[in-house]
């Protein structure tokens, strides 16, 4: 019995059979790549170019839009470029964004485009405002040095 069978036991009062019929579910969904909670895919925090209307959003085309979020007040937004930067922050702010699903190739494909073999960014866990969280959400982080770069606030707008 898996872990996602063991979980639905404890919340729903031991009911094996749905436990079972809900895996069989997932187990179709997980061929399919659609599967999230313990599955191909990875919840992921998206606060600047690949927010939906701004330039890289169709990277996002495929997958699965969430809503809108919020961290807790850790980090700081800064603009490198024509991007911005996400940086862990003493004085930190709640920066907003959206919340997506993203499946593994997609991932692949951020990672790609977010230089995280080059070391600009790198994808880990974020802390987000919303306490009903039940899964690790990740974002990209910026890996250089922001002394001197623009403090973009809460919100990046391009």
């Amino acid at each position: 019995m898996d872990r996602s069978r063991f979980l639905f036991l404890e919340v729903h009062g031991g009911d094996r059979q749905i436990a079972i019929e809900l895996e069989s579910i997932f187990r179709v969904l997980a061929s399919r790549g659609e599967t999230n909670a313990a599955g191909t895919m990875t919840r992921l925090f998206i606060y600047g170019t690949l927010k939906r209307g701004h330039g890289r959003a169709g990277l996002l085309a495929d997958q699965h839009y969430l809503g809108e979020a919020r961290t807790r007040p850790r980090y700081r937004l800064y603009r490198v470029d024509q991007y911005p930067g996400l940086v862990h922050a003493e004085s930190g702010v709640a920066v907003k964004g959206e919340l997506w699903d993203v499946k593994a190739e997609c991932l692949a494909e951020l990672d790609r485009v977010e230089a995280v073999d080059a070391g600009l960014y790198r994808r880990e866990t974020i802390e987000l405002e919303a306490g009903g969280q039940q899964q690790p959400v990740e974002a990209y982080f910026y890996l250089h040095p922001v002394e001197g770069l623009e403090d973009c606030g809460r919100c990046w707008t391009g």
